[in-house]
């Protein structure tokens, strides 16, 4: 059973490694039951212990319901994460050609021509010599030596996988309904329920086939068509798995499922496709897919139903290094980039090509880093940048005459984005619009005509506002703030990203019906 305790919150601006010690050591003490991040101390279930290690070598992230920062999120130590592939390559008994007439899962009635390997990857580590990075200049060079990757980590996991391939992570929520009195004279209750929604399951299997199709291989579409049907398999054995340990009362389910609780579970799922090597027979699909799945998140709900758990705002940096040259836009050039790379594609490579960013970037205390564009803009000629997204989102930015706007190109384009520009067509009696255009560096300081609002989408953690963009040194701190985000002036009104974090809460989340 769920206890549910206050959240206590010791919020320091100071992120440091002597402090995050020192505020694990007080929570320790005096409320056990509590988890720690580096920002706050968020309440959790009793059964949760606060000393969990972080999967990122960067910074110590949040626990708990809440997903207010850009990295990733660490799952309780009794959260179990999972991988599950198809390691056969016959076809499934469905002679259609059509990808329109793909059935969904819950149509199939076997999957007897698949075998389907779940396993439990919790724990489990794998050690292997890493090829260096070769991406200047220094101090971009990354570490030689063996590489320690722990697979419960989806990024990890990847890279520890060392094929290229495409991918797409979406975000899956489980919600237990409590069971409720049929006949108070009768002592009778119903059984206790759950519900699976899986977001934008349409828009991400859509852009798996095309990534793949664009810069892995392509293949015939019959073979992709394969791989789509069996990527709903993999989701709904991953699924499935959570599902039946939770009902066991295992604690390598999603969280406490006591019958009185009415509690809500996130999981993070990633579906990979990789070309396979042992297709010789030619009888089926030349993909292998594979999925991975771990929880993020688990709280019980909040007893108004109109009740939102906001995310809190995070502090970005620029990838902007400390100069080693006059000419500033030719090393921003040298840094990894995805809009040098098939920007269109979500390509699991972009796990590993991004480390040197982050270790250049993303000492602790910053959440996201954004990435640029080196342009010439200015009637002297003079260098700006083109802000594109973040290592893992995109941006949005607001004005003061209320434009929403995120970059029209450059970009990977992840369907919360989408979402938000259907909002701006769709939504009516906002006070906004959405437009898809360029934003330079150098309007983030203007007064008039500048940007009031900076937030980040991303599939799994929906919006994240920023209220502070900073400019790091080489000793990982911050050199100076470049932004930073106004209070709102007089009357009090909504922010933009509040009223799109409720809309895209109710659009595009489908109900998922397991096999």
């Amino acid at each position: 059973m769920y206890m549910w305790t206050p959240p206590v919150f010791l919020h320091c601006h100071t992120v440091s490694n002597t402090w995050t010690r020192f505020g694990r050591q007080i929570v320790n003490r005096f409320y056990p039951n509590r988890q720690v991040t580096s920002f706050g101390f968020h309440s959790s279930p009793a059964s949760h212990t606060p000393n969990g290690r972080s999967l990122s070598s960067t910074i110590p992230v949040s626990f708990g319901a809440r997903i207010n920062s850009m990295t990733r999120v660490l799952s309780n130590p009794a959260w179990r994460s999972y991988e599950a592939s198809i390691d056969s390559c016959k076809k499934l008994n469905n002679d259609s050609t059509s990808r329109s007439s793909i059935p969904v899962l819950n149509t199939f009635t076997s999957c007897d021509h698949n075998t389907v390997q779940l396993r439990d990857i919790t724990n489990e580590q794998k050690t292997i010599e890493n090829t260096p990075f070769t991406f200047p200049p220094p101090p971009l060079s990354a570490p030689t030596g063996p590489q320690t990757y722990q697979l419960r980590s989806p990024r990890e996991w990847m890279e520890w996988i060392g094929v290229e391939g495409a991918y797409t992570v979406l975000r899956c929520e489980r919600r237990r309904i409590p069971p409720k009195n049929n006949n108070s004279s009768s002592n009778t209750t119903s059984s206790s329920s759950s519900q699976w929604k899986v977001a934008g399951f349409d828009f991400h299997m859509k852009r798996l086939y095309t990534s793949y199709r664009r810069s892995i291989d392509d293949s015939a579409p019959a073979s992709l068509q394969i791989a789509e049907r069996q990527s709903r398999i993999v989701i709904d054995t991953l699924l499935s798995q959570y599902e039946r340990t939770a009902l066991s009362g295992s604690s390598s389910g999603v969280g406490d499922d006591s019958d009185n609780v009415d509690c809500r579970s996130i999981v993070m799922l990633t579906v990979l496709w990789t070309p396979r090597d042992d297709d010789k027979s030619g009888s089926g699909t030349g993909i292998r897919v594979r999925g991975h799945a771990s929880v993020i998140a688990a709280s019980p709900m909040s007893s108004s139903s109109s009740s939102i758990d906001y995310p809190a705002a995070v502090t970005a940096a620029l990838a902007l290094h400390p100069p080693l040259s006059t000419d500033d836009s030719r090393q921003q050039e040298d840094l990894p980039n995805r809009y040098s790379h098939d920007f269109e594609s979500k390509l699991s490579s972009w796990c590993q090509r991004r480390r040197p960013i982050e270790r250049a970037f993303k000492p602790s205390g910053i959440s996201e880093v954004l990435l640029l564009r080196p342009c010439r803009r200015s009637p002297a000629g003079e260098d700006d940048y083109e802000l594109l997204e973040g290592l893992t989102s995109n941006l949005f930015f607001v004005d003061d005459r209320g434009t929403v706007s995120t970059a029209p190109w450059g970009v990977l384009k992840g369907y919360v984005r989408d979402l938000i520009i259907e909002c701006g067509e769709t939504m009516t009696g906002k006070r906004w619009n959405v437009e898809e255009r360029a934003t330079l560096l150098s309007r983030l300081g203007k007064k008039k005509g500048g940007i009031k609002r900076v937030f980040a989408t991303s599939s799994v953690r929906l919006i994240v506002p920023i209220e502070r963009i900073v400019i790091v040194n080489e000793e990982g701190g911050v050199e100076r703030e470049v932004w930073a985000q106004e209070a709102l002036g007089g009357r009090e009104e909504e922010e933009v990203w509040k009223e799109l974090y409720r809309e895209i809460l109710e659009r595009g989340v489908d109900e998922w019906l397991l096999q």
